[in-house]
């Protein structure tokens, strides 16, 4: 709801205060924007870790398309994904904004006892916000 409801420019990443690991996509800002995004960061240099949750204007969207073809035209493709792309383009002069969210408020999912786990814990959030909402 933070990132959809974001209007802060045209392309805005979901960004978790929760302490990295060697395993976080890492995330680095500079000047109230991204410059690096990535796993090879050194834990104590990122500034939080890439949710993998995007909010991007119908600009934005340009701007991802107009990177990722580039990068298919330099053959850069291979073995990336949407961190790289992201990145590329920050790299490239691309203002990247951030909105951040607790390290209570969510947490990855990649495994179905990691689903379990978190519908149960989420459970009572999501109710508490449906019930403040519509009540």
């Amino acid at each position: 709801k933070k990132i959809i409801n974001s209007e802060k420019w045209d392309i805005v990443c979901l960004i978790s205060d929760k302490k990295v690991d060697d395993e976080s996509e890492k995330i680095k800002l500079g000047s109230d924007r991204i410059i690096q995004c990535n796993k090879e960061l050194p834990n104590e240099e990122a500034d939080g870790e890439f949710t993998g949750m995007i909010r991007h204007s119908h600009i934005g969207a340009q701007q991802f398309k107009k990177h990722l073809q580039l990068c298919k035209d330099l053959d850069l493709l291979d073995g990336k994904n949407v961190r790289d792309l992201i990145e590329f383009m920050a790299g490239r002069g691309v203002v990247i904004k951030t909105e951040h969210i607790s390290a209570d408020d969510w947490m990855e999912v990649d495994f179905p006892h990691e689903y379990d786990f978190a519908k149960n814990i989420f459970i009572h959030k999501i109710k508490e916000i449906d019930l403040n909402e519509n009540g």
